[in-house]
């Protein structure tokens, strides 16, 4: 079974909101990389929605 791949490999700096102010933060770029012939598009929305939830929910570590 052919696994998805995800490689974060540098943070660039963005503008976000935190709290009620716009202010400039480092944020991940991200590639994800798999076989659409092994692994379907509906799987692999719910394995990227997951990921963003465990990377959104770190932020306090």
């Amino acid at each position: 079974m052919c696994q998805p791949t995800v490689i974060l490999y540098s943070t660039v700096p963005f503008l976000v909101v935190a709290g009620n102010q716009v202010v400039i933060d480092e944020v991940p770029q991200m590639t994800v990389r798999l076989d659409h012939d092994a692994v379907d598009g509906t799987p692999m929305a719910r394995f990227l929605a997951d990921l963003n939830t465990a990377i959104e929910s770190a932020g306090g570590l």
